[in-house]
């Protein structure tokens, strides 16, 4: 070997480290450049909600021993306008305002200015002005050519390590090579040390596998360097298309724009030796088309490390790409070929469209009279077979003969909680076979702890038998929130939208009490007298169910409606019952001024033609209403183009409202977000809404403060913990109907049960 073969090596080390280091710098180059224009937009978000800040709050700030009197009298109207003065100004041009009084104004207002900045939000809403405003489409344009960097340059960045050492090494040593006339003047260790650095470059570059990969980086490289411009209007229309991908980016970006979650938050309580080997795992994400959120990040990892999970992220965390990017990794990194989703049928489009649109995966769908054909062209060709819960007990067992799933997904787990049912019978054959398990629920824990612990069995027996008898939840609820997450851990993954989602927007919940017209009243009464709890619930509702004299609900619907569609936002209407449906359907069809057909998901309405009718809401220019019942509507649908939800009656179980407000208020959300709960006075909404108060606080210290509450809000059945606290150990329903008779003077009140105080007007 000459000193032209190892000048050769030393150039050829050299371009692909320089390779490497340019990869790197254009991520952090576009990284660095979104997180300034994170933080220029925060700073205008900041001095917005400032200007339309009063004055009073310096007032409160201050203790009540600040006067604001002669700043408003000076023109200065809000805290900003204050704070833009500065100190010496408010003292030397305000009437009446001295060294101090200008002193504490400022101290008082910087402490605002400080809260507020705090909890300033970098992403506009959707469809605002402000979007369009130079700062947003900045920062907008930002993300996206980030995103472009990351997704194209991040897998090259991540290799990196693995190969840039010894290049690195290699080319120290090189560099000590001598021109052609010195070569013979080296001595004999010198030499095989340079030829040693030679042969290592040539081992690492002539690889196959790093030959493409640094093939592949250089055109990525030009690609990111060449990266198009587009108009604000594109930029805009991207934004709309996809908010969730943007919150994603940002996330993906850093702290520093506002919308990463603490690494505590992100491992949902996880610690020590778990979370450990979860961080270590390095995923191989070929085939998977988005962002990851640092949170989803972390589910995929630990869905990979535990291998049979339950994962009980609460609604809107986006559950369903984390098992995706599980199933890309095992196909990428184990050589995964056949995989198996079952989910309700209701769901099943939300998975063919979610597998296609962010995933390379081929998707079968199992589902109708042509099941048996289509499982067994997934036999053959391999890809994701996506089935119903229904479709897989028609199908039966895995045959022996038949591939086995390297994954098994099964979406709503809880449907399977009944270890007696056909279906759990047939979904656990199915999970007897596979070598990994995704068990999604983030209602897990719906009625009873057993009912979890058949979920823990299903995925990993041993824990189950290690947190002891199923049916003694007395045991993990005295083990504490650290003590049962360590029993779990193994098996079982939950964060809240409240920990990792900073920057989903804000909540406003109000609860609208309303008194009965005299026709509600009349029919209500008759309902009671039968004794007839359904034909309660409905007459406080309808009343008569007369579109001539309607309902106080239904004249408070349509003046609801009437507000929102002057705002042009979408509004999600959600009832148990299917007359309210239609009386709902029936106010909200002349305020769609272009004819459109107001969109209904019920019970009855087939899987596909519920994802047409949400894309076509969804897709909707500015005003819309979807009407839906909340056991249809309220699980497993991704809704957040509505902004306004309206619950028409309260419901037996807390988690089914909080369902149906997760349809709208979640990832992707980029707007306030207002649920109106119309609930009627003196009737059965008041005695449930006031019995359903007490369990929830009865659930709140039994569960929700222990561990057990990171399984759901669902964990426990508010009649079984009503149970012990009832003399004669009636449900919750037949309390409520004694004392609506006993407030109608019809019978005497249940003993335990205290007639609830009326709520103000």
């Amino acid at each position: 070997m000459d000193a032209a073969d190892l000048h050769a090596a030393h150039e050829r080390a050299r371009r692909a480290v320089a390779l490497l280091d340019t990869a790197a710098a254009l991520v952090e180059q576009a990284r660095r450049g979104l997180l300034a224009a994170a933080d220029a937009r925060r700073n205008v978000d900041t001095w917005r909600r400032l200007d339309a800040l009063p004055l009073s709050a310096l007032k409160e700030t201050a203790g009540g021993k600040l006067r604001v009197s002669s700043f408003e009298a000076a023109g200065i109207g809000s805290v900003g306008a204050l704070l833009r003065f500065g100190e010496r100004q408010l003292d030397d041009g305000v009437p009446g305002v001295g060294p101090k009084t200008a002193h504490d104004a400022v101290e008082a207002a910087t402490r605002l200015y400080w809260g507020v900045a705090r909890q300033a939000r970098a992403l506009p809403e959707v469809g605002t002005p402000d979007a369009a405003a130079p700062p947003a489409v900045a920062l907008l344009d930002a993300a996206r050519r980030f995103e472009r960097a990351d997704r194209r340059l991040g897998p090259g960045v991540a290799y990196a390590p693995q190969i840039r050492p010894r290049l690195a090494q290699a080319i120290d040593v090189l560099g000590q090579a001598p021109g052609r006339l010195g070569w013979v003047f080296r001595g004999a260790a010198s030499r095989e040390q340079l030829e040693a650095a030679a042969l290592d470059v040539a081992r690492v570059l002539d690889d196959t596998a790093v030959a493409g990969f640094l093939t592949d980086l250089a055109g990525a490289v030009t690609e990111v360097r060449t990266f198009r411009p587009v108009a604000p209007a594109e930029v805009l229309a991207d934004f709309a298309a996809r908010p969730a991908d943007f919150a994603a980016v940002l996330d993906r970006a850093g702290t520093a724009a506002g919308t990463a979650a603490t690494v505590e938050r992100i491992r949902g309580g996880l610690s020590g030796a778990i979370a450990e080997r979860v961080e270590g795992i390095t995923l191989d994400l070929t085939g998977l088309d988005v962002s990851l959120r640092g949170y989803q990040e972390f589910g995929v990892k630990y869905l990979v490390a535990q291998r049979r999970v339950i994962l009980g992220d609460e609604m809107g965390l986006g559950k369903t790409l984390q098992a995706i990017g599980a199933l890309c990794h095992v196909r990428a990194a184990e050589a995964g070929t056949h995989f198996l989703v079952v989910a309700p049928a209701s769901v099943l489009p939300n998975w063919e469209r979610e597998l296609q649109q962010r995933s390379d995966l081929p998707t079968i769908v199992c589902h109708g009279d042509d099941r048996a054909d289509e499982l067994a062209t997934w036999h053959r060709q391999g890809g994701v077979a996506v089935t119903s819960y229904d479709t897989l007990r028609l199908l039966g067992p895995p045959a022996p003969d038949g591939p086995v799933p390297h994954v098994v997904v099964v979406d709503e787990a809880h449907y399977v909680k009944n270890p007696a049912a056909a279906r759990s019978q047939v979904v656990a054959a199915w999970l007897g076979v596979s070598p990994r398990t995704v068990l999604m629920s983030g209602t897990p824990m719906e009625n009873r702890v057993d009912e979890f612990l058949h979920l823990v069995r299903l995925a990993q027996p041993p824990v189950a038998e290690a947190l002891g008898r199923p049916d003694n939840h007395a045991a993990l609820v005295g083990a504490g929130p650290e003590g049962f997450r360590e029993q779990v851990a193994p098996v079982y993954l939950r964060r809240n939208q409240e920990d990792v989602l900073t920057e989903l927007p804000e909540l406003i919940e109000v609860d609208e009490w309303l008194d009965l017209t005299p026709a509600d009243a009349a029919a209500y009464r008759d309902a009671v007298v039968a004794g007839e709890m359904m034909a309660m619930r409905q007459a406080a509702t309808l009343g008569t169910a007369s579109p001539a004299d309607p309902s106080a609900k239904v004249r408070r619907l349509t003046e609801l409606l009437e507000q929102y569609a002057a705002e042009e936002r979408k509004v999600l209407v959600f009832s148990f019952f299917r007359h309210v449906i239609d009386a709902v359907v029936y106010v909200a069809r002349p305020f769609h001024t272009d004819g459109a057909v107001v969109p209904v998901i019920t019970g009855d309405v087939a899987p596909a033609q519920r994802q047409e009718r949400i894309d076509e809401f969804q897709a909707r220019p500015g005003f819309g209403v979807l009407a839906a019942q909340i056991d249809a509507g309220g699980v497993g649908l991704n809704l957040q183009a509505a902004s306004v939800v309206v619950l028409m009656e309260p419901q037996w179980k807390p988690g089914t409202e909080a369902q149906a407000i997760a349809r709208a208020h979640r990832m992707g959300q980029t707007r306030r977000v207002v649920v109106h709960r119309l609930l009627a006075r003196r009737a059965v909404d008041e005695t449930m809404v006031a019995l359903l108060a007490e369990k929830k606080k009865l659930f709140d210290q039994l569960v929700r403060e222990s561990a057990v509450a990171a399984a759901s809000d669902d964990a426990v059945d508010p009649t079984v913990l009503l149970a012990d606290e009832s003399a004669a150990g009636q449900s919750l329903q037949t309390q409520v109907l004694e004392a609506e008779r006993a407030r109608l003077g019809l019978t005497p009140a249940a003993p335990s049960v205290a007639t609830p105080a009326a709520p103000s007007a």
